[in-house]
C-alpha cells in the first residue's frame, strides 16, 4: 500500500523540489548544487535503513510491532526517494546552468564576430576554410555555406592567393604576420586592406589552422596621402621661399632653417644648422633684447624687432616677426621665425638721409639742414635760459 501511495505520488517529487529550491537562499542553493554526490549517498543510506526496517517487520510476530516497522519503512523509504528525486533536480538543473553558461559566451561571441565590420575567416591546415563572418561572406558574394570546405586559391583566384601565400605559410609555422594589399571588390573597384594573420593552436601546441581579420584601411590611405602631399606643398612652399623661415625649440636652438635662411648665414648643408643658438647669431648689442623679445613669444605673444648680426664679419641688418607654435592641447611648443634681410634697406635710407642734409659737392650741411640744426639750439637756450652766437663765414 505504502508502496502505491509512493508510486501514485511521484509526479509531485519535481514540483516539491522545485519549492524546495526556489525557496532557499542563493548561497544554500549553491552549495546544494555542488553536492549531489553528497546527496546521493545520503539517499542511498536511507534506503538500506529502510530496507533493514523492512526486513525486521517480515520476522517479527507482534502485530503492533510490526506495523512500527512497516511505518518507520515506508517513512524512511519516502524521505530517501524524495532526497533522491531533489538531488536529481538539483543536479539536473546545474548541469542546464552549466551548459547555459558555456553557451553564452560562445554565442556572444559569434554574434560580435558576425557583426564586426572587419572580415574575419578562418583556414586549416590544407588551406580551406571553415569559418567565414558576414563581412566576409558581402566581400566575396559567397554564402559561409558555399564557402565552407573550399580552398583558398579556388575562392581568391590564382593571383590574390599567391600574393598571400608565403604569408600564409609563416602563420602556418606559428608566426603571427601582419600586412598590407590590394583586394578587388564585386563593384570592379579596388581597396586597401590591411590583413592580421593568426595562427591557432591545437593540442600539444601544433598549429592546427589560420584566423584572418581584414581591416579596411582605404580611407585612411587616402588622408594619409592627403596629407603627405600637403606637407610636401608646405614644405616646398617654406623651402623656396625668399625670406629666412626658421624653427626653433622653447630653448630657443634651431630646428629647421629654409634656403634662404642658410644663404643668409653662408651654410648650405641643413645638418650643420640643427641645434644652433639662434641669439648667438645676433650683434652683442641687440642681445638682450632679442631674449627678452623670445621670452614672450615663450609666454603665447607673437613680437617683432630689427636687429643687427654679424655675417662673414660684416654687419647686417634683419626685421624679424616671430610667434609660438601650439599643440593641439594649446601649449606653445616651438617658436617660429620670419626673417628679412634689410641692410640695403637701411643703407639706402641713410643715404638719402645724408643726401637731404649735406651738399654733394661740398660735403658740408645744406641750408635745409642749417635751419634745422639752428631751430633746435635756439630751442634748448629757451628751455635752458641760456644765450649763444653764431658766427657766419
Amino acid at each position: 500500500m505504502a508502496l502505491q501511495d509512493l508510486s501514485a505520488n511521484r509526479d509531485l517529487l519535481p514540483r516539491i523540489g522545485a519549492r524546495f529550491f526556489g525557496g532557499l537562499d542563493d548561497r544554500i542553493r549553491e552549495s546544494l548544487l555542488k553536492l549531489p554526490l553528497v546527496l546521493n549517498s545520503v539517499g542511498g543510506f536511507a534506503i538500506a535503513v529502510a530496507t533493514i526496517f523492512l526486513v525486521v517487520a517480515s520476522v517479527t510476530d507482534y502485530e503492533m510491532l510490526k506495523a512500527f516497522w512497516l511505518g518507520a519503512f515506508t517513512t524512511m523509504l519516502l524521505g530517501s526517494v524524495s532526497l533522491l528525486g531533489v538531488t536529481k533536480f538539483a543536479a539536473l538543473r546545474a548541469n542546464q546552468r552549466n551548459l547555459r553558461m558555456q553557451r553564452t559566451p560562445d554565442q556572444m561571441l559569434r554574434q560580435l564576430v558576425d557583426a564586426s565590420p572587419a572580415m574575419v575567416s578562418y583556414v586549416d591546415r590544407s588551406g580551406r576554410f571553415r569559418l567565414a563572418n558576414r563581412s566576409f561572406e558581402t566581400w566575396l558574394g559567397i554564402s559561409r555555406n558555399e564557402l565552407y570546405g573550399r580552398h583558398l586559391r579556388e575562392v581568391l583566384g590564382e593571383g590574390p592567393y599567391e600574393s598571400i601565400r608565403r604569408h600564409m605559410e609563416r602563420a602556418l609555422q606559428g608566426e603571427s604576420v601582419r600586412f598590407e594589399r590590394l583586394i578587388a571588390t564585386l563593384d570592379g573597384g579596388c581597396r586597401c586592406v590591411d590583413s592580421i594573420l593568426t595562427p591557432h593552436f591545437g593540442e600539444k601546441n601544433k598549429v592546427e589552422g589560420v584566423f584572418e581579420m581584414i581591416v579596411d584601411i582605404t580611407d585612411r590611405k587616402r588622408m594619409e596621402d592627403t596629407l603627405r602631399d600637403s606637407e610636401e606643398r608646405h614644405r616646398a612652399l617654406v623651402e623656396n621661399s625668399p625670406v629666412c623661415i626658421l624653427e626653433m625649440n622653447l630653448g630657443g636652438h634651431l630646428e629647421t632653417l629654409n634656403l634662404a635662411g642658410r644663404t643668409m648665414i653662408g651654410e648650405d648643408d641643413r645638418s650643420h644648422v640643427f641645434g644652433l643658438s639662434f641669439v648667438d647669431f645676433v650683434a652683442p648689442a641687440d642681445r638682450q633684447r632679442i631674449t627678452d623679445l623670445l621670452n614672450r613669444v615663450r609666454g603665447g605673444e607673437a613680437t617683432q624687432a630689427e636687429f643687427g648680426a654679424f655675417i662673414d664679419k660684416e654687419r647686417r641688418v634683419f626685421s624679424a616677426s616671430f610667434l609660438p607654435l601650439r599643440s593641439p592641447d594649446g601649449r606653445v611648443q616651438k617658436l617660429m621665425g620670419v626673417m628679412q634681410d634689410i641692410t640695403d634697406a637701411h643703407m639706402l635710407a641713410d643715404e638719402l638721409s645724408y643726401q637731404a642734409s649735406y651738399d654733394a659737392l661740398t660735403g658740408l650741411v645744406n641750408r635745409r639742414e642749417f635751419e634745422q640744426r639752428l631751430e633746435r639750439v635756439l630751442d634748448t637756450a629757451r628751455l635752458e635760459g641760456t644765450e649763444n652766437a653764431l658766427c657766419y663765414l
